[in-house]
């Protein structure tokens, strides 16, 4: 979590103020006591009404974000949560339901022709403890690179196009394009 939380202070301290005013606006949404701080069933509360069912691994997901261990999080340490949820969304193992903080497997067919990827943590991919209608997996540094280079040798033949569309709240986006061939 520490390399994500790192990332997120980065994107936000070299951010625009509009990136800024909306990570504040959402903190401020979650803090509902208004503390100036977001406790554990603060945050349990705001994924339980936006339809969040998979609560099985929550305790540990918010002692990760929780980076000083004092049971509250902090504007800095929220903004992991941030980035996670307006970047990447928080994508969970479809096995293990484990959340996926940095390096995962996901499948190649569903992420580039579903709304939704088949992504594995390490530990069930690596033990074949799934199953799944596709074999062509890929870790999602491997899958960033390779778009990469896609772009590299595509120069002047690349779309750019918004990541998240309807499903980002507030269209603000931290790493605002991907690049579709």
């Amino acid at each position: 979590m520490e390399e994500t939380r790192e990332a997120a202070l980065a994107i936000y301290e070299r951010g625009s103020s509009v990136v800024k005013q909306r990570a504040w606006e959402v903190f401020c949404s979650i803090d509902a006591n208004r503390d100036g701080r977001i406790n554990y069933y603060e945050l349990w509360d705001h994924f339980a009404q936006r339809g969040c069912s998979n609560f099985e691994k929550f305790p540990t997901f918010f002692n990760e974000l929780d980076g000083n261990g004092d049971g509250f999080l902090d504007f800095f340490e929220f903004l992991a949560l941030f980035y996670m949820m307006f970047n990447l969304g928080i994508p969970s193992c479809a096995v293990c339901r484990v959340y996926l903080k940095s390096v995962y497997f996901t499948c190649l067919h569903c992420n580039r022709h579903n709304p939704n990827s088949y992504d594995l943590c390490p530990s069930c991919y690596r033990s074949g403890r799934y199953f799944h209608e596709h074999n062509l997996f890929v870790d999602n540094n491997s899958l960033f690179h390779s778009y990469r280079q896609q772009v590299k040798h595509h120069e002047g033949h690349v779309h750019v196009v918004p990541i998240g569309g309807e499903a980002n709240p507030g269209g603000v986006r931290l790493f605002p394009f991907l690049f579709v061939l």
